[in-house]
């Protein structure tokens, strides 16, 4: 058997400190996704899911619209504390993708919402077909800076200079789609993009969005809020100078699926 790697540094120290920036700052999914999401899986309210890497619930209550019939997975006590306070009627377990903790072919589909990147992904595609059944669904989905917004950009060019190592999804980057397409459990991955307006945001959420990021949770207190500095200044000469102090963040959402074979 291969040995489950423990998550990584960053996501475990930075999610565990950033639970409530998480859920402060972190955006939500628009329903044209939701709806390609429901159809392509054929979600109903007979349908179990199980989300993995379900931090405090930002994926799930979308997830829940369409079915109560949900299992959330995931290794960081901060998140697993924020999820139960959200969702107390689901239960979450405290388990990763390779090692997710169910039994054989007990979920009719696997979402994975923001965390596919973190995972090992031939150990955990073996975990998942063995949790999902034969004809069920994989669907992955990731919320993206839209960097042809020019203070999106600016923000996203002073969060490269910190990841390090911290693994991260990126549009432009195709290398990941060979995991599912060599996996002998796996079909095709489908996929499509959408737009996505986050309206309603203010220098408190947006310093609340970039802090939830795990490698600059994870940073010591003086030069954590040095970052956060830097985002406030770009802030307020962007959108706050252009639409005043509540403006609207944009985001592109991209979400993929496949079939268990």
């Amino acid at each position: 058997m291969t040995p489950i790697r423990p998550i990584h540094e960053a996501a475990a120290k930075g999610f565990e400190r950033g639970a409530a920036d998480y859920e402060k700052g972190r955006p939500g999914y628009p329903a044209t996704a939701i709806d390609v999401l429901v159809r392509e899986c054929g979600i109903d309210e007979r349908t179990r899911v199980v989300d993995i890497g379900a931090g405090t619930g930002k994926f799930t209550a979308f997830v829940l619209d369409h079915t109560a019939d949900i299992v959330a997975v995931e290794p960081v006590a901060a998140m697993r504390a924020a999820f139960s306070a959200r969702f107390p009627d689901i239960p979450v377990i405290d388990g990763t993708a390779e090692d997710l903790g169910l039994p054989d072919h007990s979920a009719d589909v696997a979402t994975v919402a923001q965390a596919f990147h973190w995972f090992d992904h031939g150990v955990a595609l073996d975990e998942i077909s063995r949790v999902v059944r034969p004809g069920g669904w994989l669907a992955l989905i990731w919320n993206t800076r839209d960097l042809d917004v020019p203070w999106l950009a600016q923000i996203n060019d002073v969060m490269e200079g910190l990841a390090g190592d911290a693994p991260r999804f990126r549009s432009d980057d195709e290398t990941w789609h060979a995991s599912i397409d060599d996996h002998p459990a796996f079909g095709p991955l489908g996929s499509a993009v959408f737009d996505n307006a986050v309206g309603g945001m203010d220098l408190e959420a947006m310093r609340a969005r970039v802090a939830s990021t795990s490698y600059v949770s994870a940073l010591p207190d003086a030069e954590r809020e040095v970052v956060l500095q830097s985002v406030e200044r770009i802030v307020r000469a962007g959108p706050m100078a252009d639409e005043g102090p509540v403006f609207t963040e944009r985001y592109r959402t991209e979400l993929f699926w496949c079939r268990r074979t």
